[in-house]
């Protein structure tokens, strides 16, 4: 066929989950039918602090509890990865005929879509093919807007393009065995999806982090600690304000897929949905104020004391909700 594109794929809107690996992913999980859940309780994320001369903020750590390739093969998703594909176009196309969507890897780089990463910034990407067109020598693929925007479209690329781009990966970023093309395949075993197994789970998963977390907490309290100095020597603050607001964004990106979650596990007025719930709502007004203090350029008295005082509710919700979760 000259022109093929496997339909009722969608692009992943308002979250975003670890790493854009997983936003190329979970389109094809929920394609097949699939839940991401699996994957959301095996990423455990605690509080991080990176404190240097030119950066003071909190952010996400990730820890993996099991491989993807286990997950895929819970979820009854067959899978093929190659870590060097030497016939790429063919392979895409090959895998496409059949319905099979494939995950390629990328250095925006070369990524001429891209026009704020092209031969800018080297940066290791996954692109989700999921059509071609001959005539037009073009993929389509999924793909964001901005590094910074947690919401993928639907775009193409040119042939040449992707092809570029992929060996630009493979020469700088390549990894033995983490794979550079990963291609996708239902199992048409019927899968069922048990709630409370995966809660359970989860709840295990994050006892057997305990010492994450509790690290995590003394992560945090140390970033208010040296947030609450520089508040306080404003020439400190301003030159190190981006990265606090990148740093707020990265927590809220990791909350905001958690929605899916937590919706899933527990109940509206349960104890740990309330919890998450008022601590969401504190990082997005933090994020918030901080958004127009550095746009406005200004950080008045009533601004001050409005960022201090819920950081401190920020770290007394983050402490009640880690206690209500480990038990």
């Amino acid at each position: 066929m000259s022109k093929v594109e496997i339909e009722g794929i969608e692009p992943i809107q308002d979250y975003f989950f670890n790493s854009c690996f997983y936003s190329s992913l979970f389109p094809v999980i929920e394609f097949f039918g699939r839940s991401v859940l699996p994957f959301m309780i095996n990423g455990i994320g605690t509080y991080m602090f990176y404190d240097t001369e030119e950066r003071c903020s909190a952010y996400i750590k990730f820890y993996q509890e099991n491989s993807i390739q286990n997950i895929l093969d819970e979820i009854m998703i067959r899978y093929q990865k190659i870590d060097i594909c030497d016939k790429l176009h063919e392979t895409i196309v090959e895998n496409l005929d059949e319905a099979k969507p494939v995950i390629v890897a990328v250095d925006c780089f070369w990524e001429a879509i891209r026009p704020e990463m092209y031969q800018k910034v080297h940066l290791p990407h996954y692109l989700l093919v999921y059509g071609y067109d001959d005539e037009k020598q073009e993929y389509l693929i999924i793909e964001q807007d901005h590094e910074a925007d947690i919401s993928f479209h639907k775009k193409t690329i040119s042939k040449s393009e992707i092809e570029i781009a992929y060996k630009g990966f493979c020469e700088r970023f390549f990894q033995q065995d983490r794979g550079t093309v990963w291609i996708f395949n239902e199992d048409k075993r019927k899968y069922q999806l048990d709630l409370k197994d995966l809660k359970k789970r989860y709840i295990a998963n994050l006892k057997k982090n305990k010492d994450r977390f509790c690290f995590g907490m003394q992560e945090i309290y140390a970033f208010q600690s040296k947030f609450i100095a520089l508040i306080e020597r404003e020439e400190d603050f301003w030159p190190r304000l981006q990265d606090i607001i990148e740093g707020t964004n990265d927590i809220l990106k990791y909350m905001n897929a958690k929605v899916i979650q937590y919706e899933a596990f527990f109940e509206e007025y349960d104890q740990e949905m309330v919890l998450f719930r008022k601590l969401r709502e504190c990082w997005i007004l933090q994020r918030t104020i901080l958004v127009k203090c550095y746009y406005s350029k200004r950080l008045g008295q009533n601004q001050k004391l409005k960022v201090i005082t819920n950081l401190e509710m920020i770290l007394k919700l983050s402490d009640e909700l880690v206690g209500a979760l480990l038990g």
